[in-house]
């Protein structure tokens, strides 16, 4: 029993420190993107005393997130979900070539995230309303946002009451 302990101990030992190596180099890497976003000045409204400032300029050196044509990042406004679906395709790796038609009423072809959208309709994390829209330029909203975390992590979505929420409607 005693070996059986000391073995344990090892592996527990171990894998802290792995965890722990890995947590350095990550937070170096997040350092390194900082200090290179601060140099190349990403976005000129995300200045470096933002909580946030780290954290967006990693996403867009990562390429993952991108801001408007005028050097700006909108950090104060609300996800669209034209955005939502273009950050899933890059997150996810989503393919855009197999998107030929949306299938929404208000979202043409030559709609700058088309194929983002499709893509990420047709992976089945994102969704039209009822009346045939998308509704791409629609922030996203709260319980959107939940329930796309749902799916992303693949979990069953609950079937509960919620409690009362001024910005969702009760036959939500």
């Amino acid at each position: 029993m005693l070996l059986y302990r000391r073995g344990l101990t090892k592996i527990l030992c171990l894998t802290l420190t792995l965890a722990f190596l890995m947590l350095q180099f990550m937070l170096a890497d997040l350092k390194n993107n900082q200090a290179q976003a601060a140099e190349t000045g990403l976005f000129t409204d995300v200045t470096e005393d933002s909580p946030n400032f780290a954290y967006i300029n990693y996403l867009a050196n990562q390429k993952i997130i991108s801001g408007f044509p005028d050097g700006t990042f909108h950090p104060q406004e609300g996800v669209t979900r034209a955005q939502a679906a273009l950050f899933l395709v890059k997150v996810l790796g989503l393919n855009l070539a197999e998107v030929t038609e949306s299938g929404f009423s208000d979202l043409s072809a030559d709609h700058w995230a088309f194929a983002a959208i499709g893509a990420a309709v047709k992976a089945g994390y994102l969704q039209g309303y009822p009346d045939g829209t998308f509704r791409p330029e629609q922030p996203i909203s709260r319980a959107e946002g939940i329930v796309l975390a749902l799916r992303l992590s693949k979990s069953e979505l609950p079937v509960v009451a919620l409690p009362p929420l001024a910005d969702v409607p009760t036959d939500h």
